[in-house]
């Protein structure tokens, strides 16, 4: 594939083969074309100019064959140079045939060499002054190489020169033959006073037997199916179609290509724009986009911090509902701050029973001056006799101290806070079980 010019993986059409094709492949498949029907042409196809004549043309369908393909390709030339709307383009395209005709002329094909210089000779190429200008240098000199080798001046003398040092095989101009079997038939006559002009009958066999000489050999070239059957049916404009696409392309008046850009604004300027406009929507849809995946962002994280403040602001419910069932703080961590309001809140109850008890012992000793009945007694038995032995042993009634953590917001706890009146403290954990396991409030009051 990189020895024939081919590129791995590229698919080919009528539209792209001359722009991802090399030059050496296109110049090949178009060699192989024409000399498979120059290779078919008979002797007898090159007499009485029966291709000239609509009426006997079917005894010369080679001949006819080559002049439509010759025309289709000079067309074809012209056209493709012209359906560029660009100037950069256009001389690209330009360098891309000047390069096919170099190598089409290293292949000793001159009917397709002359197919290429035709159609940059057509008017409606050759007035594009600008894109001829725009040529590079080298390819400028290879364009004028090839198009002073066919030249028509003197019969095409350097043309035939070339030709008869060339080693086959080759494809010669047919054109140049059929001109001079037109010039021979034109200005001899058949018949010399009564007999046949030999004269005449020799210089067409001359001719006939040169064209005959060119269809020794065959061309070492692979056959590329799809290319073969794309250059076979070229589509093409005709010369009036022609001529006014060279009239968009450069309308006369035009002094310079920055006056060419601002009279003519091509459909591929305009498709540049579309592409550029299409690019900023595309833009904008995708800013707006992410605009709105960060204002929604914005408004999780505010509703997150809302949450969070009403959370935080909600009043702490004290309830037995509102309490957590008992052996829940497995499955639950209490946030801190309920715990300590929690705490807070029952140390001011037991604050208030025992400064209520407090008060009522007090008011009772202020009364009454015979002493308070100590609790009851256990009898305990004595080591030396085994009867029990009326001993009171007094029974305390204080307890330890409550360990409670103390809390900006509650008062400072005294010690009658610390006096548990019907039994020993319990702890936080254990007040609150039981607050949870009660149905109503007041029914714990006192065991707190």
């Amino acid at each position: 594939l990189k020895r024939s010019g081919l590129r791995k993986h590229v698919a080919i059409s009528p539209t792209n083969f001359l722009f991802v094709l090399e030059p050496v492949i296109i110049a090949q498949q178009l060699t192989l074309i024409e000399y498979s029907i120059w290779m078919q042409l008979k002797p007898s196809e090159l007499t009485a100019q029966s291709w000239m004549k609509p009426a006997l043309q079917f005894k010369s369908p080679h001949v006819c064959e080559l002049i439509s393909r010759f025309n289709s390709v000079s067309h074809w030339v012209a056209s493709v140079i012209l359906w560029q709307e660009t100037l950069q383009v256009r001389v690209n395209v330009m360098c891309k045939l000047i390069e096919v005709a170099v190598e089409l002329q290293q292949m000793n094909n001159f009917n397709s060499l002359l197919e290429v210089v035709a159609g940059f000779a057509n008017a409606a190429v050759s007035r594009l002054k600008h894109t001829m200008d725009a040529l590079p240098k080298r390819h400028a000199q290879m364009l004028e190489t090839v198009t002073s080798l066919m030249d028509s001046s003197s019969n095409y003398k350097l043309y035939r020169n070339k030709l008869r040092t060339c080693t086959p095989p080759a494809l010669p101009y047919l054109g140049v033959y059929l001109t001079a079997l037109v010039f021979i038939d034109e200005g001899n006559k058949d018949n010399l006073r009564g007999m046949i002009n030999f004269y005449k009958r020799r210089q067409l066999y001359k001719i006939q037997r040169e064209v005959e000489q060119y269809q020794v050999g065959q061309y070492p070239f692979a056959k590329h199916p799809l290319l073969y059957m794309i250059l076979q049916e070229l589509p093409h404009h005709t010369g009036d179609e022609l001529y006014r696409l060279s009239l968009k392309r450069e309308p006369r008046g035009i002094q310079s290509k920055r006056d060419l850009y601002k009279v003519v604004p091509s459909a591929s300027m305009q498709s540049q724009r579309k592409r550029k406009d299409a690019i900023r929507a595309q833009n904008k849809r995708k800013e707006k986009s992410a605009g709105l995946r960060i204002r929604a962002g914005k408004k999780l994280q505010s509703s997150d911090r809302l949450d969070e403040t009403e959370r935080s602001e909600d009043p702490v419910d004290v309830s037995p509902s509102a309490l957590p069932p008992s052996g829940f703080e497995e499955s639950f961590k209490t946030p801190r701050s309920l715990t300590n309001s929690l705490s807070s809140s029952h140390l001011a109850v037991n604050v208030g029973v025992s400064d209520a008890r407090a008060e009522s012992s007090r008011g009772a000793a202020s009364t009454s001056t015979s002493p308070s009945p100590s609790p009851p007694s256990r009898p305990t038995l004595s080591p030396t006799s085994g009867s029990p032995t009326p001993t009171v042993t007094p029974t305390p009634t204080t307890a330890p101290p409550i360990p409670t953590t103390p809390s900006p917001t509650s008062p400072p706890a005294t010690a009658a806070a610390q006096v548990s009146p019907s039994g020993p403290a319990l702890s936080v954990t254990d007040r609150l079980n039981r607050l949870a396991n009660s149905s109503v409030f007041e029914l714990e009051f006192d065991d707190l």
